[in-house]
């Protein structure tokens, strides 16, 4: 289980991976020039109030919780 709170994450690639495993992101911008994130199959991602730029990619099993005050670019 991860935890990315008031972060902000620049990648030239996938901003944050997940493949089997929890990550809880809050107050952050993730910034990935391939997409936001990436989540497998097992992955479960729970975002509150924070920017995502870029394609957001996901598996059909994965869990993907927008909690809310999240920006979507």
């Amino acid at each position: 289980e991860l935890y990315i709170t008031n972060s902000h994450i620049v990648a030239t690639g996938t901003g944050v991976v997940v493949r089997d495993g929890t990550v809880h992101v809050s107050n952050s911008t993730i910034d990935g020039r391939a997409g936001s994130f990436d989540a497998g199959d097992e992955a479960k991602l729970f975002a509150r109030s924070s920017t995502f730029r870029g394609i957001p990619r996901r598996s059909e099993k994965a869990v993907v919780q927008d909690q809310g005050g999240n920006r979507w670019r």
